[in-house]
This record gives structure tokens, C-alpha cells and sequence, in this order.
């Protein structure tokens, strides 16, 4: 199990999403962590760094750190409603 850590400005983003988009991070980082490897790897950066695609409208940026066993959210976007 991984614990899930969110940076300064994805607790932000996190604490201005509309409640659809609370309810889909929540079930995402929940998958997360289980399993961060389920997150497709960002182009053009190291494996570590990953994408997460939540709810239908969100995506998610986060780093994996294996050695520490967390997830760091970095960046937040949610596109919906």
C-alpha cells in the first residue's frame, strides 16, 4: 500500500474541485494506492513521473517514489462541470 501525499498546489486544486471531482479523486487515489503503476507514464519524462486520468473529467500528474512508498499528487486539472 502506498500513502498519497499532495503537493502545495494540488491540495489547492484538490480543495477547489466541484463535489463530482472530490468523489473522483477520492476513488482515484484510492486506486493509487493499491497500484500507481496504473497511471500511464508522462512523455518525455522519467518512468517515476505518471498521468492518471479520474472521474470524467479529470486528470491527474504524480510522482511515484518506490523507495519511500508514496504517491506525491503534483498537479490537478479537471475539465467538467
Amino acid at each position: 500500500m502506498y500513502r498519497v501525499t499532495y503537493s502545495e498546489q494540488a491540495r489547492a486544486q484538490a480543495a477547489g474541485l466541484p463535489p463530482a471531482g472530490r468523489r473522483a479523486l477520492a476513488e482515484a487515489v484510492e486506486q493509487l494506492s493499491g497500484d500507481p503503476s496504473l497511471g500511464q507514464r508522462a512523455p518525455g519524462y522519467p518512468p517515476e513521473f505518471r498521468t492518471w486520468a479520474f472521474g470524467a473529467w479529470g486528470l491527474a500528474f504524480y510522482l511515484v517514489r518506490e523507495g519511500q512508498g508514496t504517491v506525491v499528487l503534483l498537479d490537478l486539472v479537471w475539465a467538467g462541470p
